[in-house]
């Protein structure tokens, strides 16, 4: 039996491919579109900006066993007042860039601290 769930914030979609996929695992796998290198964070803010992957014009995606994802995390969008006919639904659709929010939680600020130390 072949399971759907729609899901946000880069991973779009988690399945379970159909029992006649001879070959195929079993297992609950998702299809992630994959973002950019990680720029410097913003001075005033000390957030990421993230800006999605392409090539050839084309959005990189992968699809991925889920257990291979650790935890969500926390986007946002700055700048000027949202667009009419943006919603929660086409956000990722229409947004071109993200911030990534550290400051979520302690476990999320002390994952992408370090990288800091590395930009």
């Amino acid at each position: 039996m072949q399971r759907i769930v729609r899901a946000k914030f880069g991973c779009r979609v988690v399945f379970i491919l159909p029992d006649s996929a001879d070959g195929v695992p079993s297992e609950r796998l998702a299809y992630i579109e994959r973002i950019a290198k990680f720029t410097t964070p913003g001075s005033d803010h000390q957030m990421f900006k993230l800006n999605r992957s392409v090539e050839n014009g084309e959005q990189v995606a992968s699809i991925v066993p889920v257990s291979t994802i650790r935890r969500g995390a926390h986007l946002l969008k700055f700048g000027s007042a949202v667009p009419e006919g943006w919603s929660s639904d086409n956000v990722l659709e229409e947004c071109a860039s993200f911030y990534l929010n550290p400051f979520t939680d302690r476990h999320m600020y002390f994952i992408l601290w370090p990288l800091l130390d590395r930009l």
